[in-house]
């Protein structure tokens, strides 16, 4: 996932006390978001690609990363509730006849 992709949540259930703390909103599964940003550097192993979403803002935590240094960053989600969309690749017809390329498909 990078920024700008879309993504369509598929696990909503067990959200921590803390992510209820941390955000105003919480994603539904079904709907689709937008990423705003993907946190390379966050520090827990369980969740692969951290990341926000356009239009739910995290709060500003300290967070510890694997080498005991506190970074201050927005809160997140994981990536694992998420699944990327991808757009569906239209290749135009090629007329082997006049090797022209039919855009009226």
């Amino acid at each position: 996932m990078e920024v700008g992709s879309k993504v369509i949540c598929i696990n909503d259930s067990n959200w921590s006390k803390q992510d209820l703390l941390h955000f105003h909103s919480l994603p539904v599964r079904g709907h689709i978001y937008v990423v705003r940003s993907v946190f390379s550097d966050a520090p827990d192993p369980f969740c692969p690609s951290p990341l926000a979403l356009v239009g739910i803002e995290g709060e500003m935590i300290f967070v510890m990363d694997f080498y005991k240094r506190f970074l201050y960053m927005e809160a997140h989600f994981c990536g694992k509730r998420f699944e990327e969309i991808l757009t569906p690749l239209i290749i135009p017809e090629l007329d082997e006849t006049t090797d022209t390329v039919n855009r009226d498909i």
